[in-house]
């Protein structure tokens, strides 16, 4: 079992939305088209989660990698080009429901791969609102460009970890996270950055990047990854000492946080409670269904749940 911050969140909000999502859900269940169909509605998003994808893709492919790897430093139209570009393919495959195609899945549709909500429930998406959609993502791009982020990547003995799986394996099962994206520069303690792709949301993120930090230390001091930097892996300093960022591309708005010793217990509590929790109904799975599982005490939350088939389906079986 994988546990991660957003894994245990919809596992304490709903845990048949979890059930579904993590153990029913099978992209090659031939033979069982209900655990097809659960893969298929688990890749359902919003108009407004699709962008917020969108951005991350494009941010890591064409702008971290080829300065990682290539020592290329496209330009912001370039970028936004491939991001139009990328927006275009994706909703045409979502539109024509490609993602429902038999073998279908995100490695083989590639950078085309879409899954509108509207589009499976509603049966057709506001074109306005994807317009909309697409120049906020135009936005989103130029604010990346002329944050205080960007130019710290071009500085020189900087190291780079994009979207990187920090994973280490915790009482039975695997404690992961994977943030947007970690600096290391010269022999300071690493820079934690997370991207969000909101308009008028205020969530507060540090618990989020409490954990990456919490979890960063724990693989720095247990099974370090050969582009740790050394210096790092000697000193291993205690998460509070890293710096953690959430920057709201949409606003241009940076956030930073502080870590106390108290906040890495909490977050140890929390891998500890909810993971103990998860994991036990997790070995149970060949022994328990979709009903077995507590659902949301807040119904408005089942109102755009992309589950929302699976689960009225076992409610009108239970009422038979």
């Amino acid at each position: 079992m994988n546990w991660s911050v957003s894994k245990a969140k919809q596992f304490q909000s709903c845990q048949r939305k979890w059930f579904f999502s993590d153990i029913l859900a099978q992209w090659n269940a031939k033979k069982e088209p209900i655990k097809r169909e659960a893969y298929i509605l688990k890749n359902l998003q919003s108009i407004q989660a699709w962008r917020g994808s969108l951005v991350d893709t494009v941010i890591e492919k064409k702008v971290l990698l080829p300065i990682m790897f290539q020592g290329i430093t496209p330009t912001e139209n370039i970028v936004i080009n491939y991001a139009m570009d990328i927006a275009d393919k994706q909703i045409e495959f979502g539109k024509q429901k490609k993602y429902r195609e038999e073998g279908m899945t995100k490695t083989k549709a590639g950078d085309s791969f879409a899954a509108f909500y509207d589009i499976e429930y509603k049966g057709v998406i506001d074109n306005e609102k994807l317009e909309y959609a697409k120049n906020e993502i135009k936005i989103a791009l130029h604010n990346f460009f002329i944050s205080p982020i960007f130019q710290k990547l071009l500085k020189p003995n900087t190291n780079l970890l994009v979207q990187r799986d920090l994973k280490f394996p915790y009482n039975g099962f695997t404690v992961n996270a994977k943030p947007d994206l970690v600096i290391f520069r010269d022999n300071q303690p690493p820079h934690i950055i997370d991207w969000k792709v909101h308009d008028n949301r205020y969530t507060d993120y540090w618990q989020q990047l409490t954990v990456y930090s919490y979890v960063l230390s724990k693989i720095a001091q247990t099974k370090p990854h050969k582009d740790f930097p050394s210096q790092f892996i000697k000193d291993v300093p205690r998460p509070h000492r890293y710096s953690i960022t959430e920057y709201q591309l949409l606003k241009g708005i940076s956030k930073e946080y502080s870590i106390a010793e108290q906040d890495i217990e909490d977050v140890e509590d929390l891998i500890h409670i909810t993971g103990e929790w998860m994991q036990d109904i997790y070995e149970d799975r060949n022994l328990i269904n979709a009903k077995d599982c507590q659902t949301t005490s807040y119904p408005q939350s089942c109102v755009n749940c992309g589950f929302k088939k699976l689960c009225q389906e076992v409610e009108n079986h239970d009422q038979k």
